[in-house]
């Protein structure tokens, strides 16, 4: 296995995030929540971002949008978007791209829906604000919106308020909001969380069939592996602020080349190529505030070496899109 990168022509990545660093200034130090991400998307491609919660995963869409709550703030690193670098524009300018160039359907509905205005209103305005429509366009594309997500009765849910609809609903009008834009890439963190499992494949379902209709670009952000397996092309493993492995899903859950990425299998019904009994992942992740300088893993590892003491392991490349974080070859499928 070669540790360079496989040489072949790349297409320019709709997203692309180099390095990307955020800490948290605290009282009790600086945590250091991202530590150096790195991260590729393309036009039209489902990625999945799995990791334990705390991982880095919400933090690292937010850190896309500009939208780090303080007293957080992005150290360094590149954010690179459809060919501009979000990181230089000024608030208005990257506001716009909030709007048209990239969405969120954010985890709790509730945190994007203004519980005061009808959903109708809130779709409403945005079509206003960036496509420049009138109020008889925007109220039928509105309306439009509303069906395309399959919400029955558009027209009385449009006169609602977000309190007044189920949790399945809320997060349907939430996909509503966010594609009201039409934009290139929609993050969805954990959309289908808190729903019933009947809700949940619903939800799925509508986003799969949004992203095909019109060519979205999705990051999937969930720690349900699951979601992943059934929905995104390729997976991208985090573990203390950074990503530890990425490649093709269906590689990277066969034959996992990072132990976490094993330990997630492990821990998580349903994707195991045998049966076997569930194992809990021993230990707990760093604290972001004392990161080590060696490998991140390697107190909770079973594979670790005395290299992994001493080092902190670059990505190397195991083939075409695959590369892990990890000085170890282990060995076959994870069952």
């Amino acid at each position: 296995m070669s540790a360079a990168r496989p040489l072949r022509a790349e297409p320019e990545p709709l997203l692309s995030v180099e390095d990307l660093r955020t800490c948290f200034e605290t009282d009790a130090g600086t945590s250091q929540v991202l530590a150096g991400v790195n991260l590729r998307l393309g036009r039209g491609e489902v990625l999945g971002l799995v990791g334990e919660s705390g991982s880095g995963k919400t933090m690292t869409a937010l850190s896309i949008l500009g939208l780090v709550p303080e007293p957080g703030r992005i150290v360094s690193g590149e954010v690179r978007f459809d060919g501009q670098d979000l990181r230089r524009l000024d608030r208005e300018a990257l506001r716009q791209v909030r709007g048209r160039g990239i969405a969120m359907v954010f985890q709790e509905p509730q945190s994007t829906l203004n519980p005061v205005r009808t959903c109708g209103d809130q779709i409403g305005e945005l079509l206003r604000e960036h496509l420049r429509m009138g109020r008889a366009a925007s109220r039928a594309q509105t309306l439009e919106l509303l069906r395309s997500v399959h919400l029955p009765d558009p027209e009385r849910v449009a006169r609602q308020y977000p309190h007044e609809l189920s949790g399945g609903m809320c997060r349907r009008v939430a996909v509503a909001l966010a594609l009201s834009c039409q934009p290139q890439l929609l993050i969805a963190d954990e959309a289908t969380s808190g729903l019933d499992r009947t809700i949940q494949a619903q939800i799925l379902a509508l986003l799969a069939e949004l992203q095909a209709a019109h060519d979205l670009a999705v990051l999937h952000i969930t720690h349900d592996l699951a979601v992943v397996a059934e929905t995104a092309a390729r997976v991208a493993v985090m573990y203390a602020g950074r990503i530890v492995e990425t490649g093709p899903t269906s590689k990277v859950f066969a034959a996992p080349a990072h132990p976490y990425t094993r330990a997630l299998l492990r821990a998580r019904p349903g994707l195991l190529l045998v049966p076997r009994r569930l194992e809990p992942i021993p230990g707990v992740a760093p604290d972001p505030r004392n990161l080590p300088s060696h490998c991140p893993f390697q107190a909770r590892c079973p594979f670790r070496v005395e290299r992994c003491l001493q080092q902190d392991p670059e990505p190397r490349w195991l083939g075409p899109e695959h590369w892990s974080r990890c000085f170890v070859d282990l060995p076959g499928a994870v069952g």
